[in-house]
């Protein structure tokens, strides 16, 4: 067996050589890195110009029964969100008694708008119409009964995400 010797002088040129290499990082790769990382950057901030971001209207709604037999939705909505609500706006009602994960929501429509507000909470009374067939959206037929109770979601305004974003951050 041979033995190789190295000098001390040799060993510390060879290291200065690797860590000259090693520290040398190539401008071809830099750049593609910099290009991906702006692409990735400008698509995301691109896609929140396109994506609708919705804001609902939440509220707790009791299911009554007309005297036609038909059933409403009836619910009390806030001082803040009531100025946002219109007659025929779409309302997705979500009830207790059939979680909407599994059955979906039903969808009526705003029926009726309280003129003035209850005196003793400050909030308006809102009916929204319940379908006669009482299908929901995912096509699953559900009995109804008065007293039943859920939440109704309603849109209130479709706002761009990143003017959300924006508005966020103005506050």
């Amino acid at each position: 067996m041979e033995e190789t010797v190295v000098t001390k002088n040799e060993l510390m040129d060879k290291t200065g050589e690797m860590q000259e290499i090693l520290s040398r990082v190539p401008g071809r790769i830099v750049r593609y890195g910099t290009v991906v990382a702006v692409a990735v950057i400008l698509s995301i901030i691109s896609l929140t110009w396109f994506i609708q971001y919705p804001e609902y209207s939440e509220n707790n709604i009791l299911l009554e029964k007309t005297p036609d037999g038909n059933f409403i939705a009836v619910m009390q909505v806030g001082q803040y969100d009531i100025g946002k609500l219109s007659k025929g706006q779409a309302v997705m009602i979500a009830l207790n008694s059939f979680p909407y994960q599994e059955y979906g929501y039903l969808r009526g429509n705003i029926s009726t708008i309280a003129d003035e507000a209850n005196p003793t909470n400050g909030q308006f009374r809102v009916q929204s119409s319940v379908p006669l067939d009482a299908h929901t959206m995912n096509n699953k037929a559900l009995t109804l009964k008065a007293g039943m109770t859920g939440t109704a979601r309603i849109i209130i305004r479709e706002q761009k995400l990143i003017e959300r974003i924006i508005n966020a951050n103005k506050y």
